[in-house]
């Protein structure tokens, strides 16, 4: 609710770069769907696809997604590409194909966490040890802005809380950098090994929510990441209020299908891997769920 509030207002706003899409069954809302455009108009991300439960399995689904790109067609004739995080709760491993679902741009486990903040505590036995700087949203710019920002992100890809973006040009840039985030660097700004981005906690009807998105390449680089971030985490300002002490704190963290064993470990030193849950259907037995990122043409 937090997050859709903004979303309906900003198509109102000067010069905006946000659609939004319902779908009406018999005179009833029954789905949902919000565009980011990106690229100068060319590309348009696809976020917050909803159903609604009782009609899901039944072809409405497939017919949403048939009906938003006649729309985009119609009303946004300069999009060419649509850019879309998929997860696999509801499918099969190799129901993933370019074929069905376009050009894949990265592919990372997700972690599901559902933290009590009446019960949690950080163990004091962890050290409070920072080996990574953080930036400020004007470092976090120029990294995007600079060439070795194509080193850090898979075919340059960076994934937000589930939002994809191409941080291509000087707007899509500033939609990522705008976000409410802790964002961390190993290396410098000039010469960056690894990035993670902790997305600080909104209101959600469980509580709060947030999310971890990391983009590192060795299992030390991860682990360094992990520990940082989960610290911060905690004294985020909606974290340590009052108003959510007694809620849930719902949290994803996105790493490499590789670094999966050691995210497990990060996660048992704080005493929060009893928190995670897999949301995919218990059939497909996945110790993690997948979110794919796709990028597709509008035309083909």
């Amino acid at each position: 609710p937090f997050a859709l509030e903004n979303w309906l207002q900003e198509p109102y706003q000067e010069n905006p770069r946000r659609d939004n899409i319902v779908f009406v069954l018999n005179g009833e809302i029954v789905g949902f769907e919000s565009f980011y455009f990106q690229n100068n108009f060319q590309t348009v991300a696809r976020f917050a696809f909803r159903v609604k439960k009782d009609l899901r399995g039944k072809g409405y689904g497939r017919k949403m997604m048939e009906l938003q790109l006649d729309y985009l067609k119609k009303y946004h004739t300069s999009v060419k590409y649509t850019l879309s995080a998929v997860p696999n709760f509801n499918l099969h491993d190799n129901d993933f194909t370019e074929k069905k679902f376009g050009e894949r741009l990265t592919k990372c486990a997700v972690f599901n966490l559902r933290i009590d903040l009446s019960k949690y505590k950080i163990p004091d036995s962890i050290e409070d040890e920072e080996l990574l700087s953080r930036l400020d949203k004007q470092q976090v710019e120029a990294v995007l802005k600079s060439s070795c920002s194509s080193n850090l992100l898979d075919q340059g890809c960076l994934h937000m809380n589930w939002v994809p973006i191409l941080p291509v040009t000087h707007e899509d840039i500033e939609f990522a950098v705008r976000k409410d985030t802790q964002v961390l660097i190993e290396g410098s700004v000039d010469d960056p090994i690894s990035l993670s981005v902790l997305t600080n906690p909104i209101p959600c009807p469980a509580g709060i929510r947030g999310s971890l998105d990391l983009y590192t390449f060795s299992t030390e680089s991860c682990r360094n990441h992990l520990m940082q971030q989960i610290r911060n985490l905690f004294s985020a300002p909606r974290v340590i209020s009052e108003k959510y002490k007694d809620k849930l704190l719902v949290l994803q963290i996105y790493v490499k299908q590789n670094q999966v064993e050691i995210a497990r470990e990060c996660l048992d030193i704080f005493g929060l891997l009893e928190t995670h849950s897999v949301i995919s259907e218990s059939k497909f037995q996945r110790t993690n769920d997948t979110m794919y990122i796709y990028k597709d043409k509008l035309y083909k």
